[in-house]
């Protein structure tokens, strides 16, 4: 799997996943973008 489709699945939010990388790969944009994905999905996102 190349790590664009990596990204990808991580991006998924109906699933769980490990973040492992060395450092500098984008670990912390990684989650960043997940948890904005999470937060556009919620309806009140003050309660998550």
């Amino acid at each position: 799997m190349n790590d664009q489709a990596q990204r990808d699945q991580a991006l998924d939010i109906s699933q769980s996943f490990i973040v492992q990388a060395p450092a500098g790969s984008g670990k912390t944009e990684l989650l960043t973008q997940r948890y904005l994905k999470l937060l556009s999905t919620c309806s009140e996102p003050e309660k998550m």
